[in-house]
């Protein structure tokens, strides 16, 4: 399954991102990963079974003769066969001695054209509508209260697994730091700080705080108490010690069984005029070599010195802020300097990104690589999403985009290839956040979502990027 699935909390049954009022609670960090869980790994339940009956051409009942067992959100229900269309309905879970399995299906519309009556199956469901990406949760010590962790793995391409982690590396991987670095908070006033989850990828793991060839491993990214590579998730307003009222951090994930992009909208805006986005990634690369089976990345930040910080003002990682103004500068996904500029001296333009890594290089021995991104500077700019092009372009009338390459640069400048499903617009913010559109000539056929990493009248200095939602494997 190359073709992406879209998730976002505000659908309808999405699990919730809360922080309380008057504290940081490590409640929060087990809902991320619950999120992560619920999108991406293989959905519970499994043995429900039924029958239907038709009246005039279309569904009017059925029957469950089968609950199944371990449902925990109600799966999704299919008729097939019988000659006709359009039946849909609702599976409706019991609850005390059968709870957790069908007990009915609700007949929400009886299609036509049915000569007999469909078969009738039920896929378990991540929540709502939509089913997981079919990711393993390899390792599940989420519970721990003094510690949530996991490790889920890819069900298919290279199949490693990505690790996150609420406090600092535990047992074999490294120092364990406990919860007293869940919280990383600035002086000032506000307090100022940041909010994290630390992240790492394995080739193989044995145990959720062991495996083997980490990316990055902790020569390039040490960790301590100031120092990570992580996902931010909350910042700024968002992230001071007691907030006086909940706040819901909003998410979107876009993920295939071999990649996913995952985003927060956690506010970087002391002033609050502005919703800002920070926006990660992980999995296999489309690569240009075909016998590639090394070409798995993941994105994060790193460095999680404290800064003091006063009220309208505040420092973040490969960031240059200032309040009112867009404050997500998360290479590549950021608002200044996703790519070096061409310049004048050979190889610039392909520099890396200290936040970015592949796992072995091109070569396929070795150990983890740090690598960057570049696209189409000269009509995207070293911005992505803000491109020079005229939007429509005016002979035209077309939306131009480039892809996003990745790029080695340890011996020579290689193309090693491209982030999957991912396009760069070569016009200036030319589309809205989650908008969905028909795509014309090479892209006929193909739908393609609208990302921007803020939503604020202040974003003038936001990315825009546009994700494919057909195969990422077979793209134009």
């Amino acid at each position: 399954m190359a073709t992406p699935i879209v998730y976002d909390s505000g659908d309808s049954g999405a699990p919730q991102i809360t922080i309380p009022a008057g504290a940081q609670v490590i409640s929060t960090y087990q809902q991320i990963m619950n999120v992560i869980k619920t999108c991406l790994c293989s959905s519970a339940g499994s043995g429900a079974t039924a029958s239907s009956s038709i009246t005039g051409g279309g569904v009017t009942n059925v029957t469950v003769s089968s609950g199944g067992s371990a449902y925990t959100v109600p799966p999704l229900v299919t008729f097939s066969g019988g000659g006709g269309t359009g039946a849909t309905g609702t599976a409706v879970l019991g609850s005390g001695g059968t709870a957790n399995q069908v007990v009915s299906v609700t007949i929400n519309t009886a299609g036509s054209g049915y000569t007999s009556a469909p078969s009738v199956s039920f896929t378990p469901a991540a929540y709502g509508s939509k089913v997981s990406a079919g990711w393993t949760m390899a390792y599940d010590s989420s519970g721990d209260a003094s510690n949530p962790r996991m490790a889920i793995r890819q069900p298919a391409g290279n199949q490693f697994y990505f690790r996150i982690e609420a406090g600092g590396l535990a047992g074999a991987l490294g120092n364990a730091l406990g919860t007293t670095t869940l919280q990383v908070v600035s002086a000032g006033t506000p307090a100022i700080g940041r909010r994290y989850l630390r992240v790492r990828g394995f080739e193989t793991m044995s145990n959720v705080d062991t495996g083997t060839n980490m990316f990055p491993n902790l020569t390039q990214q040490p960790e301590s108490a100031s120092l990570s590579y992580y996902w931010c998730w909350a910042a700024g307003a968002n992230s001071i010690a007691s907030p006086a009222s909940t706040i819901t951090i909003p998410w979107t994930i876009v993920a295939s069984d071999r990649f996913f992009y995952i985003r927060f909208f956690a506010d970087f805006n002391t002033a609050g005029t502005d919703t800002c986005v920070a926006t990660y990634f992980f999995g296999d690369l489309v690569s240009n070599l075909g016998t590639d089976a090394y070409h798995t990345v993941i994105h994060a930040n790193s460095d999680l010195s404290t800064t003091t910080a006063t009220a309208g003002t505040m420092t973040l990682p490969n960031s240059n802020t200032t309040a009112g103004t867009t404050q997500a500068q998360f290479k590549p996904f950021c608002s200044s300097g996703a790519q070096a500029t061409p310049g004048t001296t050979p190889g610039t333009m392909f520099a890396v990104l200290s936040n970015l890594y592949v796992c072995r290089p091109y070569i396929q021995v070795g150990g983890p690589l740090n690598v960057g991104t570049h696209t189409d500077y000269y009509k995207c700019s070293d911005l992505w999403g803000l491109g020079n092009l005229d939007y429509p372009e005016k002979i035209t009338g077309s939306l131009y985009v480039s892809k996003a390459f990745i790029h080695e640069s340890t011996s020579g400048f290689l193309i090693r290839g491209t982030l999957p499903g991912l396009w760069i617009p070569n016009h200036s913010r030319p589309l809205s956040d989650l908008v969905t559109f028909a795509g014309t000539g090479p892209f006929a056929g193909i739908n393609l979502l609208s990302l921007r990493n803020a939503r604020g009248p202040n974003d003038l200095n936001s990315y825009n990027v546009l994700i494919q939602l057909s195969d990422w494997l077979a793209g134009p």
